[in-house]
């Protein structure tokens, strides 16, 4: 029994693969196609599973730049499509090295563990002073910049500079999130920074398809 449902299953798989290449308002016309309402539900459910794959193989395909700053214990996870892709912790003694492609261009000055926040991501960072840098290489495309950052006053400028001309985010003490879409026309390096003391926390950067 078990057999023949499995075989009944694929033979529907095949059905609606073959289904999904064909306009059937236009082949049978729109009166024969809704007297069809079963045909119609199997091109629709098919139609949905292959969109949802093929989005799905472009969220796993696409290029993502996960940062997560504090704790090593507690790194976050992105969640797109479906999919769950891990940050990638920074230690706060790192600094800039060409074979690993991000770091501080001096160590950060102290974890900051905010034991009370639930979240992975805001609930630990490192303090930086204006004259520290967060640096990561990036490769050309449109992307999605998000930066999870506390500055010690209610507002505060972060300055993102290798792009074509510098950015300029002002995120609020309260909010703790800015988000900006980017272009990236060559290979380059880009200096995350803060006009004052203010703590790191994560940063994500997706490539837009």
């Amino acid at each position: 029994m078990i057999v023949q449902i499995l075989s009944l299953v694929k033979i529907v798989y095949q059905i609606i693969r073959l289904y999904s290449h064909f306009n059937w308002y236009s082949f049978w016309g729109a009166d024969q196609a809704r007297a069809c309402p079963c045909i119609g539900t199997l091109i629709a459910a098919g139609l949905q599973q292959l969109e949802l794959k093929k989005r799905r193989e472009r969220a796993v395909a696409c290029r993502k730049y996960l940062y997560d700053f504090g704790m090593t214990y507690r790194v976050g996870e992105y969640l797109l499509e479906g999919g769950r892709f891990p940050y990638t912790p920074v230690k706060a003694a790192n600094v800039w090295d060409e074979a690993r492609g991000y770091s501080f261009n001096m160590p950060a000055m102290s974890d900051e563990n905010r034991n009370w926040v639930r979240s992975k991501l805001d609930g630990d960072g490192y303090r930086l002073s204006s004259e520290m840098q967060f640096r990561f290489r990036v490769e050309p495309g449109k992307y999605r910049l998000s930066l999870g950052f506390g500055p010690f006053e209610d507002t505060g400028p972060v300055m993102v500079e290798g792009l074509k001309e510098p950015l300029k985010l002002v995120l609020s003490k309260k909010a703790g999130l800015a988000e900006a879409d980017i272009v990236i026309t060559s290979t380059a390096t880009l200096s995350v920074s803060h006009k004052g003391y203010g703590d790191i926390r994560w940063l994500s950067l997706i490539e837009k398809n």
